[in-house]
């Protein structure tokens, strides 16, 4: 079906889609402001091809029935509507000024084609502009298959851009004008006098574009059966919809949560690797402070290559560190007594369960023993320390 062929039948059912597309109730509010409001509806996307801007670049984009539901399900009421686009591949609507916005929208099965329709309230100073095209602005998500392009998703429709086709050419060919309804505040009179049949009645709501809430009330529409079915599949829908958004809304608090969790714990790892990298600097500091003896700082440093740390600042790596000298000493005393060596001859402290050093002499193994004057030198030497390689 040509995009002509669209138009034509659209046309022909112009005022009964508009009427349908609009809230009565958003309409009794406007014309407090406005008595006489004009609502203008449009064809925004259809199936076949349109030509969008793709990097500055107008380019022919295949649009399946798929895609034209994505369109039509992210025309939001009250987008903007503006006299033209800005700056070529340019959405911004920063100084654009708006001439209306879209009050309602309506995706129609025309034969084998599916079609996007909006209704759009223009403002009064704008009502008397020759608007008869349509362009949506939106943000599109495309892929190349095949030497085709095709919209992959549709992330929000940002704004309709309306003009004239003597000087406007739409992205899609069949996106123009299908009809106006204006709306009036008071009824109808036949100025004879005689009697108004329905099929007058009918045809005079229609051209006034008025909703049967206009007419009937609340208790009268609940009592009408086609209403209360209406009613229901509505209801129905909505459920339906809710659904669906609830579940996506639950799906993207969670990818965001992840994604939360996953920068923390990459921050966490960063920050500890920074901390960690000053961990040699730092012992050595701290050896110096506790004044360690040369052989137990060596000790110490041997040992070092097993330190494991999760500290995230400086304060709580030395605090780690000065816990780690002493677990190392603890096992330093361990390795003396497995030697026949007294840790206080060593440590200048006394073992476990002993005395101060100062409160008894020192002693040191006999010669004859195998010792050398100084303990400590017994742990180089390979005939005193079984733990060492002869």
């Amino acid at each position: 079906m040509r995009a002509c062929q669209i138009r034509a039948e659209l046309q022909a059912m112009a005022d009964n889609e508009i009427a349908e597309m609009v809230d009565a109730g958003w309409l009794a509010g406007v014309k407090a402001s406005d008595p006489h409001p004009v609502i203008k509806a449009f064809v925004v996307g259809h199936e076949g091809e349109s030509d969008i801007l793709l990097a500055g670049t107008p380019t022919p984009v295949s649009w399946v029935k798929r895609a034209v539901g994505w369109l039509a399900d992210k025309i939001g009421a009250f987008t903007p509507v503006f006299y033209g686009h800005g700056a070529p591949g340019d959405n911004s609507q920063l100084g654009r000024v708006p001439v209306g916005y879209v009050v309602g929208k309506k995706l129609v099965e025309m034969g084998q084609k599916t079609a996007a329709i909006a209704a759009m309230y223009i403002f009064p100073q704008y009502k008397n502009l020759s608007f008869d095209v349509a362009s949506i602005e939106a943000n599109i998500g495309y892929e190349r298959y095949d030497g085709t392009v095709r919209p992959t998703f549709i992330e929000k429709i940002t704004a309709v851009a309306l003009g004239n086709s003597a000087t406007s050419t739409p992205g899609f060919p069949g996106a123009t004008l299908i009809g106006v309804l204006q709306a009036f505040a008071d009824g109808m009179k036949r100025e004879n006098g005689m009697a108004i049949t329905r099929d007058e009645v009918k045809k005079a709501v229609a051209e006034l574009g008025i909703k049967p809430s206009d007419l009937f009330t609340v208790q009268d529409l609940e009592g009408d059966s086609g209403t209360k079915r209406f009613v229901d599949e509505a209801k129905h829908d909505v459920y339906n919809q809710n659904v669906r958004l609830q579940t996506e809304l639950n799906d993207a608090r969670k990818r965001a949560q992840q994604e939360t969790e996953s920068h923390a714990a990459e921050v966490k790892r960063l920050k500890g690797e920074t901390v960690m990298a000053k961990s040699q600097g730092v012992m050595a500091n701290i050896i110096s402070e506790r004044k360690l003896p040369d052989k137990q700082a060596a000790f110490v440093n041997l040992r070092m290559r097993s330190f494991k740390s999760e500290a995230q600042d400086d304060a709580m790596l030395r605090a780690d560190l000065n816990r780690y000298i002493d677990e190392v000493q603890a096992e330093y005393v361990e390795v003396l007594k497995s030697q026949g060596i007294d840790p206080a001859t060593v440590m200048g402290k006394p073992p476990e369960g002993g005395t101060k050093t100062e409160d008894k002499p020192k002693t040191t193994p006999p010669q004859e023993a195998g010792y050398d004057s100084n303990p400590l030198d017994d742990l180089d030497n390979p005939k005193t320390n079984p733990l060492l390689a002869t």
